[in-house]
């Protein structure tokens, strides 16, 4: 995966997985700074599902402080 990631668009299941794993976080760790449940997480991961818009502004921004550091 490419560290170069649009900022403003929506992440894919690949790109949440790679931002996961770039802030070192599990997904139990991952779903409390997202303020949802690991079980979400993993369907996210897995194209289950995908996230609410709201989680896609949440996801947004953590992708924004990870890419400043």
């Amino acid at each position: 995966m490419s560290s170069k990631i649009e900022t403003n668009s929506d992440l894919t299941k690949d790109e949440i997985k790679e931002l996961r794993n770039q802030t070192g976080m599990t997904q139990f760790e991952f779903a409390v700074e997202l303020d949802t449940t690991p079980q979400t997480i993993l369907n996210w991961e897995n194209g289950h599902t995908e996230p609410l818009a709201i989680y896609q502004d949440k996801l947004k921004e953590l992708r924004k402080k990870v890419l400043k550091k």
